[in-house]
């Protein structure tokens, strides 16, 4: 792919459209990345709670008075879960894919893809931020004491063994 163009995905499937400046679709790369989930009875009530933690603990007046509302919600307006958070093109041309989280404790999926679709290397971390750049790999998360951090791994060969053997280290 050359500068230029972005990319989009209209719906839930496993297919990007790859558009050029002027809003012209120029392809689409089909995927075999997981589809997403669909929204449940207990995504929606981790939902209500979390609003009501983050809400009521700042503002326990704003809670009393309007809270009810977001208590009473009970059907999604999304019928399924996203399922990829960040979508980043490579120094080498690939697309580093990461999948949505559930909760902060959770793993997150990274699928390195060439401009075919097709699947590089996979690899599981509970890392938060995971980037390649033609020299190094960029790594983030958070430590035993929950402080951010950011580091780097030098890279040694392909995009693909790279961020194989960065997962067994």
């Amino acid at each position: 792919m050359s500068r230029g163009k972005f990319f989009f995905r209209k719906d839930w499937g496993g297919k990007f459209q790859v558009y050029d400046l002027a809003g012209h679709l120029v392809k689409e790369i089909g995927t075999l990345l997981p589809p997403p989930a669909k929204v449940t009875g207990r995504d929606l009530a981790r939902w209500r709670q979390e609003r009501k933690e983050r809400i009521a603990g700042r503002n326990p007046d704003w809670w009393a008075r309007f809270g009810r509302v977001i208590e009473k919600y009970r059907k999604s307006i999304y019928a399924y879960k996203p399922n990829i958070f960040s979508l980043t093109r490579t120094a080498q041309g690939n697309f580093l894919v990461s999948s949505n989280r559930e909760a902060t404790n959770s793993k997150a999926v990274y699928w390195l893809l060439n401009s075919k679709g097709k699947v590089l290397a996979k690899i599981e971390t509970k890392l938060w931020i995971l980037g390649i750049s033609p020299h190094f790999i960029f790594f983030g998360g958070l430590d035993k004491e929950e402080l951010p951090f950011i580091k780097a791994w030098k890279r040694q060969g392909t995009e693909a063994e790279d961020l194989l053997s960065f997962q067994r280290k």
